[in-house]
């Protein structure tokens, strides 16, 4: 183990030799040629020569890219090698970071953490920067890194580790992007923490990761040439709004950001820097991943204690959301094997995809369908889209191209949060005149008709007559909403609950065909004989609330199974039904 003096004394070497390669003997033997080849009108003194050899890295000879990739590994791990660090950092290193260590790059890091702050010099910030890409370009540049994902990358990335470690500039930053890629099958915990820092950066800064470097550089220049250079993500969020218009390589690279950042609020720049208070609010016993944090504050979406700023980033976060499965992590694992199945068997048909939006044609696919789901997980993530759909239709896939002339034209002025457009267009129904959008909000409003939990309206408006009316009532095949319907004529029941479930257009005999359609036969046989005797007993009170409909069909088992809930949620109203009604809680 070298002492510190002798790390001083070899970063003053290199130091001098960084400044003037004349005076780093070795480097400058091995670079003699391509000096004259390539750098010949450079000035020896103030780096000059380095910074001409880096940018013709990749013509450079062998021996010359490994001389100056080792000078460059010294200046990593020991800033004080850097020359043109010292010189115009050393009064940050001073003031932001007086007791960090020089060694093993840990001088660099306390830089960058001050970046994104705003808290560094100028011209510190430009050497800094300078240092970031050629670490975002290079695994072995990365002292710390490299040592902590040293086996994860043997097992994860052979290949690419393979290239980086020739050390001649050739690896063009893929190890670093294949264990970034991978971090989810990563074991070491320091390896981990060191991806998510590199995974940040990438999102603050696209051009870090030398792949978008170059393969944005055009879209870039076309679409976001006002956010370049400003750091804190605008590229990236610039990128990810033009989506669909980016060149083929972008797009893939912009893909891979942009799932990234809906697993992890960490990397998702915007979101982090706008709902730190938000996330401490309602989701402080979150562990982020996975796009649980971000699932935990789109609930809160239209809470009352939402902050604009966290409100506006999450509804960007949604809309992004509606483009892609991809971009929908907990969806996406929950749902893999019903989505095969549907397609396999025609439930969802490929033919059908929407061509502006094919990707988001698979969250369709399960929010049309969440009857013929099976696995629990599954539905109930397909359950919480259905949620936020209703209160924001810009949640689902395709609603802001297909309907965009309707909603101007139909609901000029009005909202689209805490679903107030979906009501607006819901009472103009037959007067939508694109005919993808008719059938799109056709479905919004028979899935709203049909669930109380899934009807964001009555969700809000019903909050207390759930707790009064129906307090035993389970959530699910329609139970909630046959139980405030039977209700709603009670004392107590509230005006505004009952105005909502009217423009719901639902109705008790629709609800329990419904439930008669979903349920498999011969599943309540064994309970037929019970469920006559309580028919009969309760004859007069199923006739009042439309059990004529029913009475027809009680030699069907789905039907009778049917009524055994009509009926208890009878029972239970009646025993409820005047209660006293406690002050309305919206927002609960």
């Amino acid at each position: 183990m070298k002492s510190d003096a002798c790390h001083q004394e070899i970063a003053n070497y290199v130091k001098q030799g960084a400044l003037n390669i004349k005076m780093a003997p070795k480097t400058f033997q091995a670079c003699k040629e391509d000096v004259q080849r390539y750098c010949s009108d450079e000035m020896p003194g103030n780096s000059r020569v380095h910074q001409c050899l880096l940018s013709n890295k990749e013509v450079i000879s062998a021996a010359c890219a490994e001389a100056e990739f080792e000078d460059l590994a010294i200046q990593s791990s020991d800033i004080r090698a850097h020359a043109m660090a010292m010189k115009v950092c050393k009064a940050d290193m001073v003031k932001l970071c007086p007791d960090t260590s020089m060694q093993n790059g840990a001088m660099w890091k306390c830089l960058e953490d001050k970046k994104p702050k705003g808290m560094l010099s100028s011209s510190c910030e430009k050497v800094l920067f300078a240092q970031m890409k050629l670490k975002h370009s290079e695994f072995y540049l990365n002292p710390q890194l490299s040592q902590d994902c040293k086996a994860d990358a043997e097992k994860l990335c052979p290949y690419e580790l393979s290239a980086a470690h020739t050390k001649d500039f050739t690896s063009n930053g893929n190890l670093i992007t294949c264990l970034v890629e991978h971090k989810d099958k990563v074991t070491d915990p320091s390896c981990k923490r060191g991806l998510l820092r590199k995974q940040v950066q990438r999102i603050q800064h696209v051009s870090l990761n030398p792949a978008a470097g170059v393969a944005c550089e055009d879209d870039i220049n076309n679409f976001c040439s006002e956010s370049k250079g400003k750091g804190r993500g605008l590229v990236h969020k610039c990128l990810q709004e033009h989506y669909s218009q980016l060149s083929g390589e972008c797009m893939k690279i912009t893909h891979s950001n942009i799932a990234m950042a809906s697993r992890d609020i960490r990397v998702n720049v915007n979101l982090e820097r706008h709902c730190k208070e938000p996330y401490k609010l309602f989701c402080k016993d979150v562990e982020p991943g996975e796009g649980r944090v971000i699932k935990c504050l789109m609930k809160s979406l239209y809470s009352n204690e939402m902050p604009i700023q966290c409100r506006d980033a999450l509804v960007n976060e949604m809309r992004t959301k509606a483009i892609h499965l991809d971009f929908n992590p907990g969806l996406k694992s929950a749902c893999e094997r019903d989505l095969v199945r549907l397609y396999d068997t025609k439930v969802c048909n490929t033919s059908e995809l929407d061509s502006f939006m094919p990707r988001g044609a698979q969250i369709t696919c399960l929010t049309d369908n969440l009857a013929a789901i099976k696995a629990e997980g599954c539905k109930s993530a397909v359950r919480s889209k259905l949620e936020l759909q209703s209160q924001d239709l810009r949640a689902k896939p395709g609603f802001e191209h297909h309907c965009h002339a309707d909603a101007q034209r139909l609901c000029s002025g009005v909202e689209f949060a805490a679903g107030k457009l979906n009501q607006c267009l819901r009472s103009h129904r037959n007067n939508i005149t694109n005919p993808k959008c008719k059938r799109m909000m056709r479905k919004v409003h028979a899935i709203e008709s049909q669930s109380a939990s899934l009807n964001f309206r009555v969700k809000r408006a019903c909050t207390n007559e759930k707790r009064v009316f129906c307090p035993e009532v389970l959530v699910g095949e329609s139970r909630m909403l046959l139980c405030l319907l039977i209700s709603k004529d009670k004392q107590g029941f509230g005006d505004q609950c009952r105005t909502v479930l009217e423009g719901t257009k639902a109705s008790k005999s629709k609800l329990v065909a419904a439930a008669k359609n979903r349920t498999e036969g011969g599943v309540f046989n064994s309970g037929v004989q019970d469920l006559k005797s309580f028919f009969d007993s309760n004859r007069g009170i199923i006739e009042k609330h439309g059990g004529l409909v029913i009475t027809g069909a009680v030699s069907f088992s789905a039907v009778l199974a049917t009524l055994i809930s009509y009926c208890l949620f009878r029972q239970r109203c009646a025993k409820t039904g005047y209660a006293v009604v406690v002050p309305r809680d919206l927002e609960s």
